[in-house]
């Protein structure tokens, strides 16, 4: 389990998958851009905002994950939201056919199941 979640350890979980492919390959805002927050919604385990002014939120609740790979697996779903803000393709259905497109690749690269992934 993880011990009680900081908003310090969902920064360093999105600088990794920055890291990662495909997130590699797109250009992430650095860490320092987004406001990192964790929340105690047991219905979400995330959630990404972007604000009017182009500012990103990024949400993880601790009362719905309790391990490192679960982290790292919401963490990727979230940072998809992101990359649909920066594109600007980001629709009402939350997941568009671009998200479950780039989903599929997140999942392949990295071991995720795609059946839970969206």
């Amino acid at each position: 389990m993880l011990p009680d979640l900081s908003a310090n350890q969902v920064f360093a979980c999105y600088e990794f998958m920055r890291t990662m492919p495909p997130f590699c390959h797109y250009k992430m805002p650095h860490g320092d851009e987004i406001e990192f927050q964790v929340v105690k919604d047991r219905r979400l385990h995330g959630w990404h905002k972007a604000t009017d002014s182009g500012k990103h939120i990024l949400a993880i609740s601790k009362n719905s994950i309790g391990h490192t790979g679960s982290l790292i697996f919401y963490m990727a779903h979230e940072m998809i939201h992101l990359v649909q803000a920066e594109r600007g393709t980001h629709t009402s259905a939350d997941h568009n056919a671009e998200f479950r497109k780039i989903a599929k690749l997140v999942c392949r690269l990295n071991g995720f199941d795609p059946k839970v992934f969206v």
